[in-house]
């Protein structure tokens, strides 16, 4: 990278009025395209979806994301395509959801986790063909690459050094988590090894969440924190995963107490002032928090209603 840094092919780049509006062009299109999906998402009058789905492209992790030119700006809506398309009765609308979740997969791998959907609801055929369109749209563009395939060991090694070097930063994932709180109340390093048992214990409820809730935003919510949380380091823009989750959420026409919480937890995670609270420890921390007990209570609640269900027959 060094090259490019003293040649200021970067700064030249940003400066290019062609590849400025190729981006501006790009970004304008992506928000259209997730005005149009969040809103057809949203149940409601068209006040209420078209309200949902301005505060949530002006939402603090979006705007961010945004500022950043993060190509996840993408993936939420590819998300929100499979999640409302992948069991619809139109053939090309199922086959472009998944298609959608391949493409969201190929970007940034994780995203894949969303497939157990698939499983959960024995949809055999379709996750097959998801794997399929998934191999292809991430092998794929490797062959348009100098090196091919043999590139693919190099992203895996460059992802190892990232999530070293920025597993300390601040972000959603557990371990970011763990580091936010013992700076805000001056605790002491929590050791590696707790956070990743911590990690593989949260994402296991959320999993058993996923398999035996039967509300859909619940599965989505519960994966999508599979995937946000897991990994070393999360940024804040990865927050935006949340954005299908959360619409299908407000959809939901009956609701525990308990809800309130993962409402609040939108609340922190959406606003965009997070400055201003953070030092308080209300922001997006916290959000990811409350969401994370609620469903996690409910993946073991769940999943203990199963066992005794399967026991009494």
């Amino acid at each position: 990278m060094q090259p490019y840094y003293e040649a200021n092919k970067f700064l030249e780049m940003y400066q290019e009025p062609l590849f400025l509006l190729f981006v501006i062009h790009i970004i304008i299109l992506t928000y259209i395209v997730g005005f149009m999906l969040i809103r057809n998402a949203k149940s409601g009058s068209r006040m209420v979806k078209s309200g949902t789905a301005l505060v949530l492209l002006l939402s603090g992790p979006m705007l961010y994301t945004f500022e950043r030119g993060n190509i996840i700006l993408w993936i939420p809506f590819l998300c929100l395509a499979f999640i409302q398309f992948y069991d619809s009765e139109n053939r090309i609308l199922k086959e472009i959801g998944i298609i959608c979740l391949a493409i969201a997969a190929g970007i940034k791998m994780t995203p894949a986790i969303l497939g157990i959907i698939l499983i959960v609801e024995k949809r055999w055929k379709e996750a097959f063909r998801a794997v399929i369109y998934g191999v292809v749209m991430f092998i794929g563009p490797f062959f348009l690459l100098k090196g091919g395939i043999s590139n693919i060991s190099l992203m895996f090694r460059n992802l190892g050094i990232l999530m070293e070097k920025y597993a300390d930063a601040e972000g959603c994932s557990i371990r970011n988590i763990f580091g936010t709180f013992e700076k805000l109340f001056g605790l002491q390093d929590t050791s590696v090894t707790i956070v990743s048992i911590v990690t593989i214990l949260v994402s296991v409820c959320l999993l058993l969440c996923a398999f035996f809730s039967k509300k859909k935003w619940e599965k989505v919510m519960a994966l999508t924190l599979i995937f946000m949380t897991a990994p070393n380091y999360a940024g804040y823009y990865c927050l935006i995963y949340l954005i299908p989750s959360i619409t299908l959420f407000l959809n939901d026409e009956t609701h525990r107490i308990s809800d309130i919480l993962i409402l609040m937890s939108g609340l922190f995670i959406f606003n965009p002032v997070q400055s201003q609270l953070i030092q308080f420890g209300f922001d997006y921390h916290l959000g990811v928090v409350l969401s994370l007990v609620v469903l996690i209570y409910r993946g073991i609640s769940y999943s203990y209603g199963g066992i005794m269900k399967m026991r009494r027959s």
